[in-house]
């Protein structure tokens, strides 16, 4: 003999079963009324429900799967309802060999698939990131273990000269052709302020034993010669740029922190004039302040032998 499975009457295709949970609770308490509503939506309104009863709970007290039985002039029925969601509901006919199941599955496994696919992207991501950064990195070093002698003294870009001198020519490509590169601006914004907290700290942390011996060996003849180093050029920048070259004071401050090779006082200088217009001269004298730190490096240290 055939068996055939069919829907319930009262069930509808592709909805969403749907058990409030006021009515569960009554339900749990073994209320006769409750347990019969909840399978009246599986039934015929002319359907007699001749007993229904709560059996218990299956599996922990949060996670537990409450079972329900039902019997009615035409079937005998039984509905188990989860947590999130999970609803089963099985009956069988009493005067065919036929029955029907519905099963609406719990929205907790939907949610642990979401969230693995969130983290499996997350690392893709980052690996695919982290070896772009890599690639940049090594082109860069290559560019910097070239040293051209002078006199013999070996004059270089090094590493972290290098890698800026391939960010500069990645990033004009990417502005002649913008189809590669692109980074969302929520990216670029964390960059923007969570990297430079983090290398500012880092600064801090490796800069912070050689200050504090060098102030005891020294003493505070060390600040004024810092702080005199540090603002002299500076000024004399200022003054050259706005009162010489007539520059637009916001692009001149910005190219005074490129020059310094200061991207804190770069985001400082944006965040006063609520604008990105500093970059226009920040980015040049940023460059070149860069390639000659790294350059010069060695002749001040031969200098000073």
């Amino acid at each position: 003999m055939d068996a055939t499975v069919t829907l319930p009457a009262g069930a509808v295709p592709g909805a969403a079963l749907n058990v409030e949970p006021s009515l569960l609770e009554r339900a749990k308490d073994n209320d006769v009324e409750a347990i019969a509503k909840m399978f009246q939506q599986f039934m015929s309104p002319d359907e007699e429900i001749y007993f229904a009863e709560y059996c218990g709970v299956k599996g922990f007290w949060i996670f537990g799967t409450h079972c329900f039985a039902c019997l009615t002039n035409r079937r005998l029925a039984a509905l188990q309802v989860g947590a999130f969601g999970k609803l089963l509901y099985n009956d069988g006919f009493l005067e065919h060999a036929n029955s029907g199941v519905i099963y609406q599955p719990s929205r907790l496994k939907l949610y642990l698939w979401c969230a693995a696919a969130v983290i499996f992207a997350l690392v893709v991501f980052g690996i695919a990131f982290g070896a772009a950064v890599d690639a940049l990195r090594m082109q860069g070093g290559f560019l910097g273990l070239l040293s051209v002698n002078v006199s013999g003294l070996p004059l270089s870009l090094t590493a972290s000269g290098g890698a800026l001198i391939m960010g500069l020519v990645f990033g004009w490509l990417r502005s002649v052709y913008p189809t590669f590169g692109r980074i969302p601006e929520p990216a670029l914004w964390v960059f923007d302020t969570v990297g430079l907290a983090v290398f500012i700290g880092v600064v801090g942390l490796g800069a912070g034993p050689d200050f504090v011996d060098g102030l005891r060996r020294t003493g505070p003849s060390l600040v004024v010669v810092g702080l005199f180093v540090a603002v002299t050029p500076h000024l004399v920048a200022l003054l050259f740029g706005r009162f010489v070259l007539r520059m637009n004071p916001v692009i001149l401050l910005g190219a005074c922190a490129g020059a310094g090779t200061n991207t804190a006082a770069l985001r400082a200088i944006q965040d006063e004039a609520q604008s990105k217009v500093p970059v226009l001269g920040y980015t040049v004298p940023y460059a070149i302040g860069n390639i000659l730190l790294t350059a010069w490096g060695p002749v001040i240290v031969l200098l000073t032998q």
